[in-house]
């Protein structure tokens, strides 16, 4: 796997002692492998499993430290922190760049899939197209699940039911004197708001 990124820094996974070594960035994992020949120590993270990501802030002059915390799903917390002292948020903006260019691709191809499973509600729920899917795809695999959906866009717009109409309901008891909904808090919520902005 082609590595995106190498970077000087240390790692912690929780409460353990960080460990020096070089922090290795591909499209798919983060790794920190430590100082010296089959050290022990190794760390790798999934970036698919990683739920939060948090760079620390640069500070005038370039001073403090540039790191990055991930969380991953099962709730644990991985610092990096960069170590060149010319370099390092250098490193560390890289680093947030290539996060940031993948999530936005992820991001991407999930919009994608959760169209093409709208449009194969479509076509599955169309005899035509479903039997016409059924040859080209399945059996005598002419084109592709993707091929056949961009082929086929026109019809599949034309067989795509229209959304049924939803007339608005209001609620009376919620319309104030004024007839705008909540216009008039009671004194709970005026007593709330009071609270929170004491300067009004």
């Amino acid at each position: 796997e082609e590595v995106l990124g190498k970077w000087p820094g240390t790692c912690r996974v929780g409460k353990a002692e960080k460990i020096q070594g070089y922090v290795h960035l591909t499209a798919t994992r983060l790794l920190h492998l430590p100082d010296g020949v089959g050290a022990a120590g190794a760390v790798t993270v999934v970036l698919s499993e990683v739920k939060k990501f948090v760079f620390s802030p640069p500070k005038p002059g370039g001073k403090g430290k540039a790191a990055a915390m991930l969380v991953t799903a099962a709730g644990v917390q991985i610092i990096v922190e960069f170590l060149s002292p010319e370099e390092r948020w250098i490193h560390l903006a890289e680093l947030g760049a290539w996060i940031r260019a993948r999530e936005a691709e992820m991001g991407r191809i999930e919009a994608s899939q959760r169209e093409c499973e709208e449009q194969m509600q479509v076509v599955l729920g169309c005899r035509e197209l479903r039997e016409q899917y059924s040859y080209i795809v399945e059996q005598t695999r002419a084109l592709t699940h993707l091929e056949f959906i961009k082929a086929h866009t026109r019809d599949i717009i034309v067989h795509t039911p229209l959304p049924a109409a939803v007339a608005p309901v209001v609620d009376l008891a919620t319309l104030g004197p004024s007839g705008a909904p909540g216009s008039v808090p009671d004194d709970a919520e005026a007593q709330a708001i009071f609270r929170e902005l004491p300067s009004l």
